[in-house]
Formats: structure tokens, C-alpha cells, sequence
């Protein structure tokens, strides 16, 4: 069974490679501007006791500055979304939280709109921990970058989904451009 891209092998008692303790659930490869949503993640993850989505996305969008890549948990449009976040591009630095959230996380800053050009995509690694925990709520936190051809984004981002709910979908609300690529991993914990 291959490594996946990011995970180190380490040499094991008896000289060997230690097995990964990142699975490789799903993968989607947009071939047209659509959104993606992850369902049945209560089955497919059951094994799991975090989630990490590793994504290459562009908003389908003439817009030329960096946006936000948008998601929500098992479709609750309420106000359960908490989110504190730290972004650079070179000469400015911002920090904020935003506190009851606007019906969902926004991983600020993520993903070009194609305006700016149709091969620059932001790269998002968003660790979701204790998915299926009910006694306890989810918790979050993000590394994104984006380029928009003129400034370049980085932000670290962390949060919670103020409910005790375990989940089971997770759906990005944004309308992705084609060859955005987004895959979810199982960590064993």
C-alpha cells in the first residue's frame, strides 16, 4: 500500500515501515464548475477518529482577488460556526474570530477565482477532529494559501461546530471550477 503525498514512513522495531495512519477515503476531480459535498461519512469513516480534507481548489468565479472556500457541516445553515483566524500576504497581517459564524466555516483567503487565471489553484489542508464524538463538540483547523496573480494569501484558521452532533456530511458550498481536486482522508487517531 503506497504512502500517501505527506505522511512519513517510519522504520518500525524490526526494520520495517510502519503502516499509515492516514487512509485515503474519497477523491473527487471536478471535470465542470460544480460543488462538492462528502456524505455518508459515519459509514465511510467509521474506522476513523479524525478526518483531514487535502484540496487544490479555484472558485468558478470571474473574480480576480482570493476568496473564501465555504463549507458546512450535515447542511446546518444556523449559527454554529466559530472561527479564529491569522492571514499574511506579504505586508499585511490580519487576526480575527468570528463568533456565532454566518451559517458557515469560511476558510478565508483559500481559493482564486478563476478571473485570474485558469491554472492557479489554492491549496487547503483542513483537519477535522472527533467527527463522530457526540459527546463533544467538532473541532477544526486549516492551513490555506492562494495566489491570485498579484498577492499571495497564507492563513492559519481554527475553530468549532457549536453543537454536539456527529457528522456526517460535509459539503462546500462554494461553486468550484473544474480540476479543483479535493480528498478525504481517514487518521486513525
Amino acid at each position: 500500500m503506497p504512502i500517501p503525498l505527506g505522511v512519513l514512513a517510519v522504520a518500525g522495531a524490526g526494520g520495517g515501515v510502519a503502516a499509515s495512519a492516514y487512509d485515503l477515503i474519497s477523491t473527487t476531480v471536478l471535470s465542470t464548475a460544480a460543488t462538492v459535498t462528502f456524505s455518508d461519512l459515519l459509514t465511510a469513516a467509521a474506522d476513523y477518529k479524525h478526518l483531514q480534507i487535502r484540496a487544490l481548489v479555484q472558485t468558478n468565479t470571474s473574480n480576480t482577488g482570493n476568496l473564501n472556500l465555504t463549507f458546512r457541516f450535515n447542511a446546518d445553515t444556523s449559527s454554529s460556526y466559530y472561527n479564529k483566524r491569522l492571514n499574511g500576504n506579504g505586508s499585511t497581517v490580519i487576526s480575527e474570530a468570528t463568533v456565532g459564524g454566518s451559517g458557515a466555516f469560511d476558510l478565508n483567503d483559500a481559493t482564486p477565482g478563476f478571473g485570474t487565471s485558469t491554472s492557479i489553484f489554492g491549496a487547503v489542508i483542513l483537519d477535522i477532529y472527533d467527527f463522530s464524538d457526540t459527546s463533544k463538540k467538532t473541532t477544526i483547523r486549516a492551513f490555506c494559501g492562494s495566489y491570485n496573480g498579484i498577492e499571495q494569501d497564507v492563513s492559519l484558521q481554527s475553530g468549532f461546530y457549536n453543537k454536539t452532533n456527529a457528522i456526517d456530511v460535509i459539503g462546500f458550498t462554494n461553486t468550484l471550477s473544474a480540476n479543483t481536486r479535493i480528498s478525504i482522508y481517514g487518521i486513525k487517531g
